[in-house]
């Protein structure tokens, strides 16, 4: 089976992703502390919704919880760009934009094409997955991720080439064992606990006797 690597970038080209976004005819699926760019006013509200209602386009989000302070704080130290208040106040920004979005899709019947989740523990990869190809960075020091090398892997072969089934799998652990969830309504969103799925690792294990005891891994 192929890797699967089929390019790397210096930082996310955000004229490369709206017109993933135009394109797009299935599903958008990203896995992120929070989204900068959709707070710079880089991917206007209309672009997405264009692309649910003219393509059929569906989205799933993961984002953090801005309640989780540990881990934000963590992760702005390691930053140095923002401070604690300031992740958790660009969280709260991401989940605006999203329920502004979800009321336009309410009067025109789409509501069910957005669905947002809050990851209540630590992420270290930056995660957007397209039709037929993941683009994912890490969270560095000193950097946000989408300023930070992106990797594209596609999935190149009828069964999926090795990299991409593992971060479609990834994501799929991710959101079924996302904490919360966010609930959009006419008058705002809640932020709703949920249930985790107990899900199976497809993690290869070897037999004990091949196995080394876990003092020598």
């Amino acid at each position: 089976m192929n890797a699967g690597v089929a390019d790397a970038f210096p930082s996310l080209d955000i004229d490369h992703l709206k017109v993933r976004i135009k394109k797009c005819k299935d599903e958008i699926t990203i896995l992120k502390i929070w989204m900068p760019y959709v707070n710079e006013g880089n991917i206007d509200i209309k672009l997405l919704l264009d692309s649910i209602i003219k393509n059929g386009c569906r989205y799933r989000i993961i984002i953090c919880d801005p309640a989780m302070e540990e881990p934000l704080n963590r992760r702005a130290i390691a930053s140095g760009i923002y401070d604690l208040n300031s992740y958790k106040a660009a969280i709260e920004k991401n989940i605006i934009y999203f329920q502004q979005l979800w009321t336009e899709l309410k009067k025109r019947g789409h509501e069910d094409k957005i669905q947002l989740r809050l990851n209540t523990g630590f992420l270290s990869t930056s995660l957007m997955g397209f039709d037929d190809y993941y683009i994912f960075g890490l969270y560095l020091n000193n950097r946000f991720a989408n300023l930070g090398m992106q990797y594209k892997i596609i999935k190149n072969t009828e069964e999926g080439s090795l990299f991409y089934q593992e971060l479609k799998e990834h994501f799929e652990f991710q959101w079924d064992n996302a904490g919360k969830e966010i609930r959009f309504s006419p008058s705002g969103y809640t932020i709703v606990i949920r249930q985790p799925i107990e899900v199976e690792t497809n993690a290869k294990q070897s037999d004990n006797s091949n196995s080394l005891p876990n003092d020598k891994i």
